[in-house]
């Protein structure tokens, strides 16, 4: 659960449902264990996923380390290996120090065959 979860009370024989997300950093299986804290003491959830390569060449962005009130510009690229156009409907990030900015015009940054933005 990315930052936390909020405090949630959930009444008796109720349920609480959250969403975890694996983001895997290399190939093959990565194994974890969740930690819920409650008023009731704390149970550990074992966890797995397996990382698989990625079809899209989306290649994630880890261990940068960025002084403080400075800006860091990547650019990222995705490769669409399908036979029709691949039409991009959101990008979106539950991360409060990332700010997104994408192209206005919805051409712009993209081109054919996995080439990549001409700067």
């Amino acid at each position: 659960v990315a930052g936390g979860a909020a405090k949630t009370t959930i009444p008796p024989g109720g349920n609480w449902t959250f969403t975890a997300i694996f983001v895997p950093r290399d190939l093959g299986m990565a194994h974890g264990l969740l930690t819920i804290e409650t008023s009731k003491g704390s149970f550990q959830y074992p966890i797995q996923g397996d990382g698989v390569p990625n079809a899209y060449r989306a290649t994630p962005l880890v261990d940068v380390k960025i002084s403080s009130g400075l800006s860091f510009k990547p650019t990222f690229e995705l490769y669409n290996p399908h036979p029709e156009p691949l039409h991009i409907s959101e990008v979106y990030t539950n991360q409060g120090f990332l700010h997104l900015v994408l192209p206005s015009d919805a051409s712009k940054g993209a081109s054919k065959r996995g080439q990549g933005r001409k700067s």
